[in-house]
């Protein structure tokens, strides 16, 4: 009897434990995640959000400081790096959250550029594209391409991601706001 006890409180600390590991690597967010090939760290967070406060210009939202301008820019730094023997062919997208009162893709800017302030392909024009001139992802519902791109083994990429309201937006009385998570994925 004592070890048909025992083996069942052996059982269910296995259990426990099984579940307690599934949670831990499934659910906790802890601003990393470690796909096959590579490791992307966000330095805070993985959402931008912006609200109809002011709009900017796309000249500042381009050239300011996220710092100085922190009321009417959101922005995220991350790193991809390839923890592969081989090139990894990645692509930075962006997936939107619904919101009730929501100001409209076309007045939501964006801006990526590498840490040495290098626009990367896709945003090295004087057009700054919206959010809905970006590509739709075929196989995420809400989601738009940023950039894509190759890592050699070992390389790593540091990023800076700014979005903000548009100046062509009308500010109304109405809060509302525009919402996305930043997201990495092999090719």
């Amino acid at each position: 009897m004592k070890q048909i006890v025992l083996k069942i409180i052996f059982s269910l600390f296995i259990i426990f434990l099984f579940l307690f590991l599934l949670f831990h690597f499934v659910f906790d967010k802890n601003n990393s995640i470690d796909s096959s090939a590579l490791f992307i760290q966000f330095n805070n967070d993985d959402v931008l959000e912006v609200t109809n406060k002011l709009p900017l210009s796309d000249e500042l939202g381009k050239n300011g400081e996220c710092e100085g301008l922190s009321d009417f820019i959101d922005c995220i730094n991350f790193s991809i790096k390839n923890i592969s023997s081989e090139m990894v062919s990645y692509e930075i997208y962006i997936t939107k959250e619904y919101s009730k009162s929501e100001i409209k893709g076309d007045y939501i800017n964006f801006y990526l550029h590498d840490d040495m302030n290098n626009s990367l392909k896709g945003f090295d024009s004087n057009i700054i594209p919206s959010y809905n001139s970006l590509l739709s992802l075929n196989d995420k519902p809400y989601s738009k391409l940023l950039y894509s791109g190759t890592l050699s083994s070992e390389e790593k990429k540091n990023f800076i991601l700014k979005t903000w309201v548009s100046d062509s937006y009308t500010i109304s009385d109405n809060l509302e706001k525009f919402r996305v998570n930043v997201n990495v994925r092999t090719k």
